[in-house]
């Protein structure tokens, strides 16, 4: 069985080391990246890090896993990214970040609740996967349907 996991809110050195220990046995690792809404909370960081030091540990989390040869899943996953969410600002933000990463880690997937975010992916990078996120709440085969021009999986 393999698994996908997901980077903890505060990575620590023993879950990550955990992670490559057993890395036959994970799929993928999923995380968040700075100010981009993921999904995730970060209510818990933002009291206790500032946004460069959880950068950090970020970097040196997605180095540690990248370098142990596991895929990495960016979640674009939030559901609302505010009053620029269609404008070109944002997308080439999500451009110059997806390329950024692809070129630094191994990116493999790409997870978003947003049709628009998928579809620029699909149409920019087509070499990541773009995943359809459970915040969707697709639950029929019809639902798949209507998403599927801009997601892979």
């Amino acid at each position: 069985m393999k698994y996908i996991v997901g980077l903890p809110i505060r990575p620590d050195k023993p879950f990550l080391n955990t992670v490559v220990k057993n890395k036959d046995s994970i799929k993928e690792f999923y995380f968040s990246w700075g100010d981009m809404p993921g999904g995730r909370s970060t209510v818990s960081v933002e009291r206790e890090l500032t946004a460069f030091e959880y950068q950090k540990q970020t970097d040196e989390a997605l180095s540690l896993i990248d370098s142990a040869g596991i895929k990495l899943n960016l979640l674009l996953n939030g559901n609302c990214y505010g009053k620029d969410s269609q404008s070109r600002a944002f997308f080439y933000k999500i451009g110059n970040l997806i390329d950024f990463i692809a070129r630094k880690y191994r990116l493999s997937s790409v997870t978003t609740a947003s049709p628009l975010i998928a579809k620029f992916i699909k149409e920019n990078f087509g070499d990541i996967d773009v995943r359809a996120s459970v915040n969707m709440e697709i639950g029929t085969v019809e639902g798949i349907s209507y998403v599927s021009p801009w997601f892979n999986s």
